[in-house]
């Protein structure tokens, strides 16, 4: 895959840091419609913003500017995970999360955790930017850990095979 490369400059971090801040921003934004609004709300809130990123992201990709398409995606994903959780959440689906991340087996909550996955991949494949895969990685290893580990020292011990794997994929680069 060829990423997204940036020569870094002023012009680079203030990109940098205006995507972050968008992606900071919208998920305080959201955050704050939940408590407003409930679950239904958020479905609404969260979608639009989905549909925005995404075709920000989009036009910004078919202008060249594929740092700033890169950066709309990546709170692209992240809407689009809060809008599916949101939407699961408004079914009643979701489960109460009162104890550990990775306490129990949760189906729905596996399904949420695999599209995060899935959202990140896609968007990586889609835009080949480098900061996508943190996210590929990091959803990746919280679903297969809430997967594997029921929690405690074995949660430590599937993070350990998984940064060891990772590190195999790196160096196979």
């Amino acid at each position: 895959m060829n990423a997204v490369r940036a020569p870094w400059s002023h012009a680079s971090f203030l990109a940098y840091l205006g995507g972050i801040t968008i992606l900071i921003a919208v998920s305080v934004f959201l955050s704050v419609e939940s408590g407003e609004h409930g679950a239904a709300g958020l479905v609404g809130w969260s979608a639009l913003a989905f549909a925005v990123l995404t075709v920000l992201a989009f036009a910004s990709r078919r202008n060249g500017r594929l740092v700033t398409a890169g950066l709309y995606a990546l709170s692209a994903v992240v809407t689009f995970v809060v809008f599916l959780g949101s939407l699961l959440d408004w079914f009643g689906w979701l489960p109460n999360t009162a104890g550990g991340p990775f306490e129990g087996f949760r189906f729905w909550l596996l399904v949420l955790e695999l599209a995060a996955v899935v959202a990140s991949t896609v968007a990586l494949r889609i835009f080949h930017f480098p900061l996508l895969v943190l996210f590929v990685a990091a959803s990746a290893w919280f679903f297969v850990t809430d997967l594997v580990s029921g929690g405690g020292d074995w949660s430590a011990i599937v993070t350990i095979a998984y940064g060891l794997a990772l590190l195999a994929v790196a160096i196979g680069y």
